[in-house]
């Protein structure tokens, strides 16, 4: 019997990225990782670090699945973007400077695009967010934090 080569599996859809603005991408191979990090260990500890974060971040947002609606899991996100970003202005109003569409926050916290717009809705109502030139404005960030916390 011959055997033949395996196909190299298709990329499904969930598998695909797309950067929200200019990137550079590298790709390091294993050996030359396991290389680095014999060579210089702070490496090594760097990566489990971010690993770390990312393993609880992940773990964060696997439990609001499951514990709240899309409003309290937008909230969140926004709130989040909002920190990360840096983005106070000189009012106090953080503005999330990353244009996101609809579909791509609806991709960040399980949802779907109808799910964000209404969920934008309650957050607009609060007072808690406002969108100005399709840019994301948070206006009350006390009360967004309510919002976030809110469970099912």
């Amino acid at each position: 019997m011959v055997s033949q080569p395996a196909s190299r599996p298709r990329p499904s859809p969930a598998s695909r990225v797309e950067a929200l603005e200019a990137s550079v991408l590298r790709v390091v191979g294993w050996d030359d990782f396991e290389n680095l990090v014999l060579r210089n260990p702070e490496v090594g500890l760097k990566t489990i670090r971010l690993f770390g974060e990312r393993l609880e971040e992940y773990e964060g947002r696997l439990s609001d699945l499951v514990r709240k609606e899309v409003p309290a899991r937008l909230a969140g996100l926004l709130l989040r973007l909002s920190e990360r970003d840096n983005s106070v202005a000189g009012d106090g109003e953080r503005r999330i400077p990353v244009r996101y569409i609809h579909r791509q926050l609806a991709s960040m916290v399980g949802a779907n695009r109808e799910a964000i717009t209404r969920a934008f809705g309650v957050l607009r109502k609060a007072g808690a967010v406002e969108t100005r030139d399709r840019q994301i404005c948070v206006t009350d960030a006390d009360a967004l934090e309510g919002l976030a916390e809110a469970a099912r």
